[in-house]
């Protein structure tokens, strides 16, 4: 168990107040504390707030674009910080960006931040628990997928999607499958796409067959294709079409599905 302070502005409540109850229920051993659950009518607010840092073992600093022009926030921190000082706990502040934010105050440049901007929920958790328990995230069972897969419906024919593939950092071998929860009447070979500076355009691959896919597997709810001996490189698509029976919803069958790489 562990218990943090949570400082932030006034007009950041609310964000904080979610990222306080997604941490609670994520990890109910941790004691984080938040001015709105601990304060009540008639209490001091010196000696609240001061008995809430002294009883922390770390003091998130919330930051956004207004943080740091509030002079109750710079209070919390600056008692935050002596005590890193007087070498209570050097690692006892640990900043939390929420919003724009151009760059961190001067005085917290040296501190590793955690940036939910640009974190999932699952990966922002990991890291507040990681910063109360000293752990640093490890990785997940099976890494994190090398694939990006997108599914494009035609408005005027639900029934049919184009199912794109795209490797994130690596070259893959042009080998996929799709899944269906219906049934595929037909699929077909769409053709590859390069994806950069916010074009998308069709290209192709020397030496590929313009009739189709080298090899294919063609099953009622399955549809599989590969090119031996060719890859798709890192940021370039590759797709196939797929028919499902009129009526069905082919991007709800298609997610009830698979898509992968082979």
């Amino acid at each position: 168990m562990a218990k943090a302070f949570f400082c932030h502005a006034h007009e950041d409540a609310q964000i904080v107040d979610l990222i306080y109850r997604a941490l609670v229920a994520r990890h109910p051993e941790h004691e984080p504390w938040l001015d709105k659950y601990e304060i009540v009518g008639g209490n001091d607010l010196l000696d609240k707030i001061a008995a809430g840092m002294d009883e922390s073992e770390k003091f998130f600093i919330f930051l956004s674009n207004v943080t740091t022009t509030k002079p109750w926030v710079m209070r919390e921190l600056k008692r935050a910080i002596m005590k890193e000082i007087n070498g209570i706990d050097s690692d006892y502040i640990v900043p939390v960006k929420i919003g724009d934010l151009d760059r961190l105050p001067d005085f917290l440049e040296h501190k590793f931040y955690i940036d939910l901007g640009h974190m999932t929920e699952d990966q922002w958790v990991t890291a507040l628990d990681g910063a109360l328990t000293g752990n640093p995230a490890r990785p997940t069972e099976g890494g994190t997928s090398n694939l990006v897969v997108t599914i494009e419906v035609r408005p005027n024919r639900p029934n049919v999607a184009e199912v794109w593939f795209m490797p994130r950092a690596w070259a893959e071998p042009i080998s996929f499958a799709v899944e269906s929860a219906a049934a595929i009447e037909s699929a077909r070979y769409i053709g590859t796409r390069l994806v950069g500076d916010g074009m998308i355009m069709d290209s192709g691959f020397s030496g590929f067959n313009s009739h189709g896919p080298a090899r294919e597997i063609r099953e009622p709810n399955r549809y599989a294709c590969n090119w031996p001996g060719h890859d798709v490189p890192a940021g370039e698509r590759v797709g196939v079409e797929i028919v499902l029976a009129s009526g069905a919803d082919a991007r709800t069958a298609l997610r009830a599905g698979k898509a992968k790489f082979l």
